[in-house]
């Protein structure tokens, strides 16, 4: 059973809704569910759904007996023309990655940024200033005549500035790609933007709840703000950036970064493999939602919803569908045979648009295995798939080379370990070379 969705909510907060059987909370944090009224809880998330067709309810059914299975991901690409990406299924245990088309790739690099103090800096400041909007908003809705109207001034705010905040964080790839800025600064924007739509999450959540804790009444528009703000800002977050500026990788890590026009891939490789990617060109902010206009007479939308979230990643833990129609966008989680992922789902181009992984980068299968030697000297690199990781190890005389600087189409990638290996994020090709003793030891990687 996955846990970290698992939790008890008091009886009091239960209410019985429509003829799934389900119960749900007043403040609509989950499904409740038998007498121990457990809920599998994700945030207001699966708060109503207005039918509950058959194969939601086999999710419902298949979490509640806890058979919780492996999921197989298949492989995002980018589409034109709106036409929705048919990408096959792959085999369980493998986990190939959300990515923009490899011809359209304008830039791949590799970085050692250090811990960035002025991003670090610019967050604590950030959620400095968060604190104080909540502060202010409390002290506006307690004195007010009309509490109502503070909120809806609130959430507009709130949703002008996430609007913002996604064409400034498109803004940062575009540059980025252009070449206008390095990854370090990039990395450092990232945290930034990351921070701020914290920021505004955690205002939504607090606005929600002073207004649930004083029973005013809103009209649905603003409601669906509060409650869309989670999944607008999605593409903002930036969990390898995040443990950049707080310190949560060692100091040598190495960042790798790949970026189209309006899409970024970023990841850090390791024991724990991190990584996140962006599409923007999958996120239609403001459309249409394809699968209500899809959705027949007593056809759920939602079910084509999760058909089309089972075609991308067949097995999964978590299907949740916008509350209350708010968005178009879906959230898809769950964990695999090697590690975990989250993905959203745009309704209103059927595709994914951000993901993030955390795989255990010695359990993923090894693609190929390529060797170069010299005299006693050994390279050998052992692949996955591009963007996943890939490990380095250098021996001499079957012992390992410790420090030997290693190297991606000629750029440092890192030093090797005592052991001799160092896991590196996999290029879309390219050569992986070290040099020992004055001999250069290099291997071709596979094209993507």
């Amino acid at each position: 059973m996955n846990g970290w969705f698992r939790t008890t909510i008091p009886f009091s907060r239960c209410r019985p809704r429509g003829p799934c059987g389900w119960w749900y909370t007043e403040r609509a944090e989950g499904i409740c569910r038998g007498a121990a009224r457990t809920a599998f809880v994700t945030r207001r998330e699966l708060s109503r759904m207005d039918r509950c067709p058959p194969r939601v309810l086999a999710v419902a059914a298949t979490l509640a007996a806890g058979l919780l299975v492996a999921v197989a991901l298949s492989t995002g690409v980018a589409v034109s023309d709106g036409a929705a990406n048919e990408t096959p299924a792959l085999d369980a245990g493998e986990s190939p990655y959300l990515s923009p088309p490899s011809t359209e790739v304008t830039r791949e690099e590799y970085s050692q940024p250090g811990l960035d103090l002025s991003a670090a800096a610019a967050a604590d400041a950030q959620r400095l200033r968060g604190e104080h909007a909540t502060v202010t908003f409390e002290e506006r809705f307690e004195g007010a005549s009309d509490p109502s109207a503070v909120v809806e001034r609130a959430a507009t705010d709130l949703g002008d500035r996430a609007d913002a905040l996604d064409d400034h964080h498109a803004g940062l790839i575009a540059d980025y790609s252009a070449g206008e800025t390095s990854t370090a600064r990039l990395l450092g924007d990232l945290a930034r933007a990351s921070a701020a739509a914290d920021q505004y999450q955690g205002l939504a959540d607090r606005v929600e709840t002073v207004v649930d804790d004083s029973e005013t009444t809103l009209s649905q528009s603003t409601r669906d703000q509060l409650v869309a703000l989670d999944r607008e800002t999605t593409a903002l977050e930036s969990p390898v950036t995040d443990r950049l500026v707080t310190g949560g990788f060692d100091a040598d890590t190495t960042v790798y970064a790949q970026a189209t026009d309006d899409a970024v891939v970023i990841a850090v490789a390791g024991p724990t493999y991190t990584r996140q990617a962006t599409l923007h060109g999958e996120r239609d902010r403001g459309g249409v939602n394809q699968f209500f206009e899809d959705a027949g007479e007593g056809e759920n939308p939602s079910a084509l919803a999760l058909d089309r979230a089972e075609q991308l990643y067949p097995e999964y833990d978590v299907f949740s569908p916008p509350p209350f129609d708010a968005t178009t966008v879906y959230r898809v989680q769950g964990e695999t045979e090697v590690g975990s992922f989250v993905a959203y789902l745009d309704g209103a181009t059927r595709n994914i648009f951000h993901e993030q992984q955390r795989l255990a980068a010695e359990d993923l299968p090894v693609s190929t295995t390529l060797t170069d030697t010299a005299g006693a000297v050994e390279l050998t690199v052992e692949t996955t798939a591009p963007t996943g990781p890939m490990l380095v190890t250098v021996t001499d005389d079957g012992d390992p080379v410790s420090d030997a600087t290693l190297q991606v189409d000629g750029d440092p990638v890192g030093t090797a370990g005592a052991d001799g290996q160092r896991w590196v994020t996999q290029p879309l090709d390219g050569t992986v070379s070290v040099t020992v003793d004055e001999q250069t030891l290099q291997v071709t990687l596979p094209e993507s």
